[in-house]
């Protein structure tokens, strides 16, 4: 199962064939994508996949088709299960396309979609990878649950109404720019409630809580950070052998070293995927493939750049070979 741990290894065999058609973007998606059904394209096909699904599962401890596939709606999953599970079926589907000759022009993460696009990028092994997102999980369970946290979502309004509301309110931030009029913000509990109920007095089309206890991409996580450097120091970060988009910058990172300083951060940094998405239309692709569970992504891009091209994993394995 060892030569299945690294993207790079079957994606450069696979790209050796001479595929010449324009290579898209690989989007991977973060917390919010999960959704009963998920995955259901992956399970029991051959290959590479399973092969991966199998690995975690052996580390993990459970059964990853169950809590993917049964239940209705939106069902509760523990946030640590909910991340590894994340994690595992974005690398799965890159793997199942990989093996059909895929190979991303570049490569971008939405927060904890981060660690599956430098697993694609080549950065460390799957199992590494897995580790991370476990111990950032474990830290969260640990400094930040029953800190009285949240994040709220706010649709509708501009970025600097936005921005001027959260710095009204003492330790509110502004965690995520996923759109020109969609952001989530996070902090205090109080705080937050009041800044989403002056959003709807402002017109928000939404102004919600978010179902979380903590803020993340907000300074409140610092202590997190201090915690998880130690275990990313232990980490042998390799260059990318494809471009790396970083979600805090919209900046590429070239080197094992630029990753593993951006990883060190990034939890305390907010999101900023529109203008990470259109860098990524500017100096590489218009098309781009969200290869991770569901199409939140997808949905976003129509409001970033209506004439992106985007498709989904799931669209280029069920497409003829």
């Amino acid at each position: 199962m060892t030569d299945a741990l690294r993207f790079s290894a079957s994606s450069m065999a696979a790209a050796a064939h001479g595929d010449d058609s324009p290579r898209a973007a690989w989007l991977f998606p973060g917390l919010g994508c999960r959704h009963v059904g998920m995955g259901h394209d992956l399970f029991g096909r051959p290959g590479a996949a399973p092969q991966l699904i199998a690995q975690a599962e052996e580390i993990l401890g459970y059964r990853l088709e169950p809590v993917c596939l049964e239940g209705s709606g939106r069902k509760f999953v523990p946030a640590r299960q909910e991340a590894q599970i994340i994690y595992v079926l974005s690398c799965a589907y890159a793997a199942a396309l990989g093996e059909r000759g895929l190979r991303p022009a570049a490569v971008l993460g939405h927060s904890l979609g981060s660690w599956a696009a430098a697993w694609v990028a080549g950065v460390y092994d799957f199992v590494t990878g897995l580790e991370l997102v476990t111990c950032v999980e474990q830290l969260l369970e640990e400094l930040v649950d029953g800190r009285d946290l949240t994040m709220g979502a706010i649709i509708g309004l501009d970025e600097a109404t936005v921005q001027s509301l959260a710095a009204e309110h003492s330790g509110v931030s502004v965690a995520n720019f996923n759109s020109p009029a969609q952001f989530v913000i996070g902090g205090p509990g109080e705080g937050v409630d009041r800044v989403l109920q002056i959003a709807a007095t402002l017109g928000a089309k939404q102004a919600r809580r978010l179902p979380t206890n903590r803020a993340v991409h907000t300074p409140w996580l610092a202590d997190v950070v201090e915690r998880l450097k130690p275990r990313l120091d232990l980490v042998a970060w390799s260059d990318p052998a494809i471009p790396f988009v970083a979600c805090d910058s919209a900046g590429e990172l070239g080197s094992g070293a630029e990753l593993g300083s951006f990883f060190s951060d990034f939890l305390t940094r907010p999101v900023r995927w529109e203008s990470s998405f259109r860098s990524l239309c500017h100096t590489r692709t218009s098309q781009f493939l969200e290869v991770g569970p569901g199409t939140l992504l997808t949905s976003m891009a129509s409001f970033i750049i209506p004439t992106a091209a985007i498709r989904t994993a799931t669209d280029c394995l069920d497409a003829a070979p």
